[in-house]
C-alpha cells in the first residue's frame, strides 16, 4: 500500500551501473531480483557492481520507493515516489 516500483531494462553491461534519483523516501535498487543497494535520503545515488550485471544481455533494474506509513494508517495520502522535472 505504500510502495511504488519502477522497472527498466538496460542494454548489455560489462561495467558497473550508477543510478541517481530524487525521492523523499527510502529507495532500494534491485538488479535482476537481487538487492544492489538502498539509500534513505535524497538525492539517492546507488551503484550496482559489475559482477551483478550480465555482460552480453539486458538486465532488469527495479527501484522500490517506500512511502510514509501515513498512507496505510492516516486519513490523507502523503505523496511519495520519484520526482521527474
Amino acid at each position: 500500500a505504500c510502495r511504488k516500483i519502477y522497472r527498466a531494462e538496460t542494454g548489455p553491461c560489462s561495467g558497473g551501473l550508477t543510478v541517481r534519483v530524487e525521492a523523499a523516501d527510502m529507495v532500494e535498487m534491485y538488479v535482476d531480483g537481487q538487492l544492489a543497494e538502498a539509500a534513505f535520503w535524497a538525492p539517492q545515488k546507488m551503484r550496482a557492481p559489475a559482477e551483478m550485471l550480465h555482460a552480453g544481455k539486458s538486465n532488469t533494474i527495479e527501484l522500490v520507493v517506500t512511502g510514509s506509513r501515513a498512507n496505510v494508517y492516516g486519513k490523507r495520502k502523503v505523496n511519495y515516489g520519484i520526482s521527474v522535472e
